[in-house]
């Protein structure tokens, strides 16, 4: 179901409601060292099923806390309103059973607005806006669905493009950036080439050299082989013939 949002929508009867006999409200204030809240709490007789996903906010000993899930006290249920201590307004949203809920803004001490967020059943949607203290845009988040996929644009200082990034299931799946052109218009950033050395012919020659006499096979010098004498051997001729 889808959220409808309305800036001047009635107040509901639950929002602010003050028991006639006992005169107690469901109006509460708590202060802080540098902020004051007011806001209200669920009174009625619903019973509230939480989703472990979501963040609640409820009231305890005179303190707002927050737990994923879970709450241990009265949930938020209404306006919300918090002031720095000159009265100036610090953030400014609405609770539905302890869940955010509509348009939630923020706002430097000087009177900047700081961010913009549109809530639903607890869940952030549509597209968010973060700004500087000097009233620049910085940061832009637009959300798609429930599962944590998004497209955040980031800007520089002055309010320039710097570069979107892609998310799907909160894991980044890709990044474009962005640069200044001679023009003065911010447009994609294209990947710089590898700018291929060139080596000179002199150069080649020289590594071929080099490489060919480390390269060359050795030489095996012949061994010079000594010719054999034959010795002949003479017999000894005694004078007399044989047998004398």
């Amino acid at each position: 179901m889808a959220c409808l949002f309305s800036l001047n929508a009635p107040a509901q009867n639950d929002f602010n409601f003050k028991d006639p006999t006992t005169g107690i409200s469901n109006r509460v204030y708590v202060q802080y060292t540098d902020s004051i809240v007011e806001t209200f709490y669920y009174r009625g007789g619903k019973k509230i099923k939480t989703n472990d996903e979501l963040l609640y906010f409820w009231y305890a000993a005179r303190d707002i806390k927050h737990t994923r899930g879970a709450f241990e006290g009265k949930l938020l249920h209404g306006k919300y309103t918090m002031f720095y201590y000159n009265k100036d307004l610090l953030a400014k949203g609405e609770f539905k059973y302890g869940l955010k809920y509509g348009v939630w803004k923020s706002w430097y001490k000087g009177g900047e607005i700081k961010k913009k967020e549109k809530w639903c059943k607890g869940r952030i949607v549509g597209t968010a806006y973060y700004y500087s203290a000097a009233g620049v845009i910085q940061q832009k988040k637009k959300y798609t669905d429930k599962k944590g996929s998004r497209i955040i644009t980031n800007y520089n200082a002055q309010g320039g493009i710097l570069s979107k990034e892609y998310y799907s299931k909160n894991k980044l799946v890709n990044t474009i950036t962005y640069q200044l052109n001679s023009k003065g218009k911010y447009v994609v950033s294209k990947p710089e080439k590898e700018k291929k050395t060139k080596i000179k012919k002199t150069k080649e020659k020289e590594s071929k050299k080099k490489t060919k006499e480390k390269k060359a096979p050795k030489v095996k010098e012949k061994k010079s082989k000594t010719p054999k004498i034959k010795i002949q051997k003479f017999r000894q001729v005694v004078p007399g013939g044989i047998g004398t």
